[in-house]
């Protein structure tokens, strides 16, 4: 192998490592960019139709966003950080969907009477997310009971759904010779 082609090999590996990274700040950025709008919008009283819009857009997203990460995976150079890219934002948006939704239903009615704060609302939705529920925060009324359950089903149905087909993707370009 001559110098010249040791070193395309090394500018080709910085290249790769470099994409990766890319990869991982660019789903770092759209996380943190999610976070900082469900922190930051006015999401309570007069607000709340805006916050059932917000809520719904992002979980609208997710299916199209899921069926885009397969499509870009099976054609990735890097299908792994492809893939965390994916879930990573899909991730985000649900989070965000979910808990702005228990926020202005736990605002604006009785119905979750231990949601008074965005941070409330972000921590139930997590809890509920992993099934932990620690019970400090319930639904009480019946409209806040169906959007948990709707919000169980989704999760089950489509966040497992999408993690699976999305990682399967991932390890079968992986497992055909793609990098990282």
């Amino acid at each position: 192998m001559s110098d010249d082609d040791v070193v395309a090999k090394e500018i080709a590996e910085v290249r790769d490592d470099l994409d990766v990274r890319r990869d991982i700040l660019r789903a770092v950025l759209i996380v943190t960019g999610a976070m900082v709008a469900y922190f930051a919008l006015p999401l309570h009283g007069d607000h709340w139709p805006f916050a059932v819009l917000f809520a719904l857009v992002a979980v609208g997203l997710a299916v199209p966003l899921t069926v885009n990460t397969i499509e870009k995976i099976n054609v990735a150079e890097h299908p792994v950080a492809t893939a965390f890219e994916g879930v990573a934002v899909l991730a985000s948006l649900v989070i965000v969907a979910f808990a702005t939704a228990y926020y202005s239903l736990g605002t604006s009615t009785d119905q979750i009477p231990g949601i008074q704060t965005k941070v409330d609302a972000f921590y139930f939705t997590v809890t509920t997310i992993s099934t932990v529920g620690y019970g400090d925060i319930v639904a009480t009324g019946q409209g806040a009971r169906v959007l948990v359950s709707v919000h169980i089903l989704f999760n089950i149905s489509l966040i497992a759904g999408a993690f699976r087909v999305v990682s399967q993707a991932a390890r079968d370009r992986r497992a055909g010779g793609a990098g990282l």
